[in-house]
């Protein structure tokens, strides 16, 4: 019998000097109202075979890139009616008088879904797993080439600089620098994308990717349900901005051309991504047009006979009328520069 009882206790004695290793204060759950199942605002997405990518740094389809705009924020986030990059994840932003040195005080209030808080750390770790999946082939390496301008990356990126060699440093928990080796403006619109976001360290850790409803996030919203015919966020307790969030649920509702037609007409939807034809509107002021810059394609598959042949092909790009399948559209129009200008956004 002494035994029987020697063993749980040895374990006890091993075991609890380790479940005392690492542990934080837990911070009781902000009291909030509850969630108001009529507050929700409905987006309309048309039903595709691409599925919903829940990669903060992978998606790069405008419907994955709305959803996890909901779900992560960085240092700054995109105005929604001029796309302007505003401070979030930032209480403070300053650039050096050479445009060289950025400095970001982080607002201590910050926390992700679970009640962890989102410093300095976070977000430097989360850009570095950025790079590091850039450099396996993985995530948007586009934007990973836009960091170029961050002393030390490119090193980093091609094996002959360290970690530590990255111009992106931290004195305390609530401060960022980024030392620049050329100025780069465009920085507060790079950190306000997704991919730069603040990522949890459960969703970086390499293991199995956690169930949507479990994803630790950083924005606003949590995500609720997710089906094949919706996805449904919830605005969540630990937000830092909690009370300025005007909705408490988004609800994304896939559907088909006629459903979203139907829905639009009975005033059920709020926003629409698919196109609705002018003559359908109820009132002229429900279409909101905003120019943007794109480029659309038309290809032939060249596994044929025919199209096998370049002449062809060369001959089809010659005889179809561009400008009047342009023009048919009613949607596209010529541009004088790469990014839409508001006050001259077309050029007739």
């Amino acid at each position: 019998m002494k035994r029987w009882y020697l063993i749980p206790i040895l374990f006890l004695l091993f075991t609890l000097p380790l479940l005392g290793k690492g542990t934080r204060e837990i911070e009781p759950l902000p009291s909030r109202e509850p969630l108001d199942v009529g507050n929700r605002f409905v987006i309309a997405v048309q039903q595709s075979q691409d599925p919903i990518y829940l990669d903060p740094v992978g998606a790069t389809d405008t419907t994955s890139l709305l959803v996890l705009d909901g779900l992560f924020e960085g240092l700054f986030s995109l105005d929604p009616t001029t796309a302007e990059p505003i401070l979030a994840l930032a209480k403070e932003a300053s650039v050096s008088d050479d445009g060289l040195v950025w400095t970001f005080l982080l607002d201590k209030e910050a926390r992700f879904s679970n009640g962890d808080p989102i410093d300095a750390e976070a977000l430097i770790e989360s850009w570095l797993w950025l790079l590091d999946r850039s450099k396996h082939g993985e995530g948007n390496t586009y934007l990973v080439s836009m960091m170029g301008c961050i002393e030390g990356v490119e090193a980093y990126m091609n094996g002959t600089g360290s970690r530590s060699s990255i111009g992106i440093t931290s004195r305390n928990p609530s401060h960022i620098q980024i030392s620049l080796q050329t100025a780069a403006p465009y920085l507060p619109a790079m950190l306000g994308t997704t991919s730069f976001a603040a990522i949890h360290e459960s969703l970086r850790n390499g293991g199995v990717p956690p169930e949507p409803t479990e994803m630790v996030c950083s924005g606003p919203y949590r995500i609720e349900t997710i089906t094949e015919k919706e996805i449904l966020l919830s605005k969540h307790a630990w937000y830092r901005d909690y009370e300025s969030v005007p909705s408490d649920y988004i609800q994304f509702r896939f559907m088909d051309q006629v459903s979203i037609f139907e829905s639009y007409l009975n005033r059920e939807i709020d926003w629409s991504l698919a196109y609705i034809p002018r003559e359908l509107l109820r009132a002229p002021q429900d279409l909101r047009i905003t120019p943007e810059y794109s480029t659309g394609f038309y290809y032939f598959s060249s596994d044929t006979d025919t199209y096998m042949d370049e002449r062809v092909r060369r001959a089809l790009d010659i005889l179809i009328p561009w400008d009047e399948i342009r023009t048919a559209s009613g949607q596209v129009f010529p541009t004088s520069h790469l990014i839409p200008n508001h006050d001259k956004p077309f050029v007739a």
